[in-house]
């Protein structure tokens, strides 16, 4: 699953011990209902809803691509990297790449999307401040809109039950990863973990 992504649980087991629930928020009173599904980090397979976690998933995507569109529709076009590159190098004094990274680094959509990232924005997380907006919003938007949809529950590292662990992309990752899941028994304990160093 993606990293701190809740997963809902099917509604008939609302309330099993089993699933992994996220603490409360400090403060927050006690017998307060939750506002809509009841979510979890993890349990038994069979009482998870990945279905509901795809369509967020995809949901998400779509408001994404829906805010960098706004945002370049008042901004000149950014161009790729690769082109500030190619067209540094071919200059009279063959400026160095790191000079035309800096430049494609400068250029307005992506200044908005790091300083909307650092603000906190709902749709251009702290993981813009080292993804290439430029890059990332060059895909095709079906198929950005289908990797979302198919790494939505595997996320980007699943470890699996013998103990092997797979990195996310690369083709057919997410129809692996979706196959594993959906074939596990039931009873099998699917766990979201956030690791880092």
């Amino acid at each position: 699953m993606h990293p701190a992504t809740p997963c809902p649980v099917r509604p008939a087991h609302d309330g099993d011990p089993g699933s992994s629930r996220p603490a409360p928020s400090p403060g927050t009173p006690a017998g307060l209902a939750p506002l809509g599904p009841p979510e979890c980090h993890g349990g038994p397979r069979g009482l998870l809803g990945p279905d509901a976690v795809r369509q967020r998933a995809v949901r998400e995507y779509d408001a994404l691509r829906g805010a960098w569109e706004d945002l370049v529709a008042v901004h000149p076009p950014a161009r790729p990297l690769g082109e500030s590159v190619a067209r540094h190098e071919a200059g009279p004094d063959g400026c160095p790449s790191a000079r035309a990274k800096e430049g494609h680094l400068l250029q307005p959509p992506v200044q908005a999307v790091a300083r909307r990232a650092v603000a906190g924005d709902p749709h251009f997380g702290r993981a813009f401040l080292t993804t290439d907006p430029v890059a990332c919003f060059a895909r095709d938007h079906a198929a950005a809109r289908e990797v979302a949809l198919r790494t939505a529950m595997a996320g980007h590292a699943p470890l699996t039950l013998d103990g092997r662990r797979r990195d996310g992309g690369g083709e057919g990752y997410g129809e692996w990863a979706d196959g594993r899941l959906e074939h596990l028994d039931p009873e099998a304990v699917v766990v979201d973990v956030l690791c880092h160093r």
